[in-house]
């Protein structure tokens, strides 16, 4: 059977995975892997990427390039988003590691970034018989996609990521609620132009790591039979848990990464942003993401390829 890799380049970590291809297009996952590495550190902070932080990358994909030789990888789709959007030298980044691996690197923009999410959650979640906003939060930025019956009505990409916002936190509170604030009228618009201010019915979806992990804090934490969903008073909930403790506390107490526990309440507090803009009470939590939306992208109809 083929087997096809795709690589998530993001902000706060690189993810991997190994799928075998079955003779109905299905797919099965047997391998995959998060590699912590921050270049959102560097990117929304100076704006280009360090020589060390590139040499860092070289070493991870040389690793992965012999794996993914090793497990008979006849394809490889690397996509990178918004660290890479925004350092000033991503095209040598891009460079240096096809020189060195082979590896091809696809910087996409927001709207690519959307289809592919897209293209995922609609394999996991009944999106075609309703209004729905899917919720794309990664390090650099939010994006977000309006439907009607399943059809992409807009997309837009604010610049609302975790870690972002972790990096606006780190100077003060206010400033980081300043600058969610800030972005909040432009939301407002794009959802107005999208839905006309008529929220009855909409599906909230959420994807990404904070949202992932949301699910799975409320099935351990709080004996939910679910990671599925989160409901808006459990988030409101681990806020008030997380606020009172520094990170490395919260990763002790709650058993998060430590490059999760620092990002996670300025995660929330876009979620709960969201959830009161568009009036619901529930964010349903998908097991999809970039890499999955790539992977239906690569074995999907030629003619519907992003």
């Amino acid at each position: 059977m083929k087997r096809i890799a795709a690589i998530d380049i993001g902000s706060n970590a690189i993810r991997e995975c190994i799928v075998e291809v079955k003779d109905n297009f299905e797919y099965k996952v047997i391998h995959k892997k998060r590699t912590p590495i921050r270049l959102g550190d560097e990117a929304f902070t100076h704006g280009v990427l360090s020589e060390n932080t590139i040499n860092e990358c070289l070493d991870i994909f040389e690793k992965m390039r012999s794996h993914f030789e090793s497990e008979n990888v006849q394809l490889i789709r690397a996509v990178a988003t918004s660290a890479l959007r925004g350092s000033k030298n991503s095209k040598e980044f891009v460079r240096k590691i096809f020189n060195k691996t082979g590896i091809v690197i696809n910087i996409i923009d927001g709207l690519h970034e959307a289809k592919l999410i897209y293209k995922a959650v609609k394999k996991e979640v009944d999106i075609c018989s309703s209004k729905a906003l899917l919720m794309d939060l990664g390090g650099g930025s939010l994006e977000l996609t309006a439907l009607l019956n399943g059809r992409i009505v807009k997309c837009h990409t604010f610049k609302l990521g975790a870690l972002r916002l972790q990096h606006l936190q780190a100077l003060s509170e206010e400033r980081m609620l300043n600058h969610i604030e800030s972005k909040k009228n432009k939301i407002i618009d794009f959802l107005e132009d999208c839905f006309e201010s008529n929220y009855d019915q909409l599906l909230l979806v959420g994807t990404g790591g904070n949202p992932r992990r949301m699910g799975k804090l409320r099935k351990k934490f709080l004996g939910k039979s679910s990671s599925c969903h989160v409901l808006e008073e459990e988030l409101e909930y681990f806020h008030s848990e997380f606020k009172n403790l520094e990170p490395s506390s919260r990763a002790e107490k709650f058993e998060l990464r430590a490059d999760r526990a620092d990002v996670i309440l300025p995660a929330i507090d876009v979620f709960k942003m969201m959830m009161k803009l568009v009036n619901v009470s529930r964010i349903e939590l998908p097991k999809a993401g970039l890499i999955n939306g790539v992977f239906e992208d690569v074995l999907g109809p030629e003619d519907n390829r992003v």
